[in-house]
């Protein structure tokens, strides 16, 4: 009851901290170049054409690593995934093992129980033989 109220208040408290949209504000005068009065198209192809070419100078730039860069920046990631796969290896041997050890104590167990069966069994005759004669066992 008390985590349902609890949880009721949090969530109630969320949304009234959450600010939405501006009521009332005032749409953005232009939508784009061409809205705008005095801009040619001339200026926008340029305005266009400049930032594509920032963007293909900046990608360029980041491709431009020599191979000791790459080497540098791969090797932790080299070592983190083999650490992470010996450690899966890790894992699986241990789990093969329990279960290799489990399925060796059942049998175990099951040759145990067998011969307890044989030992009970051959008590039991001897018993039923020693019976008839008077000769008791255990007293």
């Amino acid at each position: 009851m008390n985590r349902a109220i609890i949880l009721t208040v949090l969530v109630f408290i969320l949304f009234l901290g959450c600010k939405g949209p501006e009521r009332g504000s005032a749409p953005p005068k232009y939508n784009s170049y061409s809205d705008m009065s005095g801009v040619t198209n001339d200026e926008i192809r340029a305005d266009v054409n400049k930032l594509l070419q920032d963007e293909y100078e900046k990608d360029k730039q980041f491709a431009q690593f020599s191979e000791e860069e790459i080497a540098r920046i791969q090797f932790p990631w080299i070592v983190g995934a083999l650490g992470l796969l010996l450690t899966v290896l890790f894992v699986v041997i241990l789990l093969l093992r329990k279960n290799g050890e489990g399925k060796r104590l059942e049998g175990l167990v099951e040759a145990r129980t067998i011969e307890l069966n044989k030992q009970h069994t051959l008590t039991s005759d001897q018993q039923r033989r020693a019976a008839p004669f008077g000769v008791g066992f255990g007293g």
